[in-house]
């Protein structure tokens, strides 16, 4: 299978002359290679330039962003007649064998996705594409969150079904998540290419966030300055789902459901059944290596709806934000990232979402609290500790907790943000 090579420039002059001649020793001669400049101004430009003749250079006459600068590369590298494309940053350094290992492994059958290794300027080792993540959960992680699928092969099994790069905002920059997020949804696999090994290049300190991670940050700032002022200042999010569970067969559908339709690498999944289970921790084991499913149980069988089981979950757990689904629910797919962004947009703030149930029909109804216009698959709460209500408190559940949720918080049922989205179906795998 022929694989073409994509690289966005902006700025970072010292560097990008060695990124790009890494590459061009280390893959065949007849490899595609697209070099799209986004308007550099430190020289970088007439630098890349020099390339064309070996290289397609594309010379933006505007700034576009990396994800239009992206596309135009994988147009090229498709015309060439590649069917898979990696896209690599301006500031990696390829290691001998890189291009052989990484293209290899995405010849496996069902491989959407493929990341490569990269040791960090901190010294500690991340990898390629963040959806993959075998560094999961490291210390490291928050500092080096830029490194995240700097290299990443995308192979025909998803360029095949029309996927585009697309300008979003997300704690660890846009379009990768998109990217890793699509391809689970599609069925396929994110992997690591073992032997894929590359080198991030120290760069001089980044004036802007653009600057910093590629040609995105420009176009950014021009179309949502406030909303990039917050991602700068609360980045990263992370969400934990927490599900209770009876236990019940069902459960294992709804922790795939969360799973599939964009969990991101910061996020936990918190099953709390009712009373111990080892059907329910052999299934969070399965689950773990994908990404954190943690178990608990609650010592004595309570038989109380699962409100015992949401409160003791959420004193354990670690997200920024929690989030609450049944063991006879599903996520509704593609709504787990669009739901991140608009907890993005509200940071701090109770958010309600929307739900449907087989017999009430969607709910919320209305932008009112009440007992039968809230539901546990709705609320989304920032997780602070001695601000959130109980569940198990005996005034009714979803409308109890929110309502002392919000009694604790020194806010009023107006201060609650409400979203149109429906995110969740409501015993989607246990309907009668």
């Amino acid at each position: 299978m022929r694989t073409g090579v994509v690289m966005c420039v902006f700025n970072r002059v010292e560097v990008v002359g060695a990124s790009v001649d890494s590459i061009l020793a280390d893959v065949p001669p007849e490899t595609p290679v697209a070099i799209i400049d986004d308007v550099s101004t430190d020289g970088a430009r007439s630098l890349v330039s020099k390339y064309e003749g070996r290289c397609r250079v594309i010379l933006n006459e505007r700034n576009i962003g990396l994800c239009a600068s992206a596309n135009k590369g994988f147009d090229f590298v498709k015309m060439s007649g590649c069917r898979d494309a990696i896209r690599i940053n301006s500031d990696i350094c390829v290691k001998p064998g890189w291009f052989k290992a990484i293209t290899s492994v995405a010849q496996n059958q069902g491989v959407g996705v493929v990341g490569a290794c990269i040791p960090n300027i901190y010294g500690t080792e991340v990898w390629g594409a963040h959806a993959i993540d075998a560094a999961r959960g490291s210390p490291a992680f928050s500092e080096s969150r830029w490194v995240i699928g700097h290299c990443m092969l995308l192979t025909h099994r998803l360029l095949d079904r029309g996927f585009r790069w697309e300008e979003r905002i997300y704690p660890v920059g846009p379009c990768d998540l998109d990217v890793c997020a699509a391809s689970i949804t599609m069925g396929l696999k994110n992997v690591i290419a073992q032997g894929a090994h590359c080198e991030l290049m120290p760069c001089r300190p980044s004036l802007s966030y653009s600057e910093h991670d590629g040609c995105n940050g420009g176009i950014i700032k021009e179309k949502w300055p406030k909303l990039f002022d917050d991602f700068l200042r609360y980045s990263p999010v992370s969400v934990s789902v927490i599900i209770p569970t009876i236990p019940r067969p069902s459960v294992k559908l709804a922790i795939m459901s969360t799973l599939k339709f964009g969990a991101h690498r910061a996020d936990e999944i918190v099953v709390c059944s009712d009373g111990p289970s080892d059907f329910v921790r052999s299934l969070c084991s399965m689950f773990s290596g994908i990404m954190p499913v943690r178990y608990m149980f609650t010592e004595k069988r309570t038989h109380d709806g699962g409100n015992s089981q949401r409160d003791l979950a959420m004193e354990r757990s670690s997200g920024t934000h929690l989030a609450f689904i049944d063991d006879d629910d599903a996520y509704i797919p593609d709504t787990l990232i669009p739901m991140r962004r608009a907890i993005g947009k509200s940071i701090g703030k109770v958010s309600m979402f929307r739900a449907r149930h087989p017999r009430r029909g969607v709910v919320w109804k209305s932008r009112q609290i009440s007992s039968d216009n809230v539901s546990a698959q709705c609320i989304v709460v920032p997780n602070r500790r001695g601000l959130l209500g109980r569940w198990a408190n005996g005034s009714g559940g979803a409308f109890g907790f929110l309502s002392d949720t919000l009694r604790k918080r020194g806010e009023r049922p107006s201060d609650v943000v409400w979203h149109d989205q429906i995110i969740v179906n409501k015993s989607y795998w246990g309907r009668s």
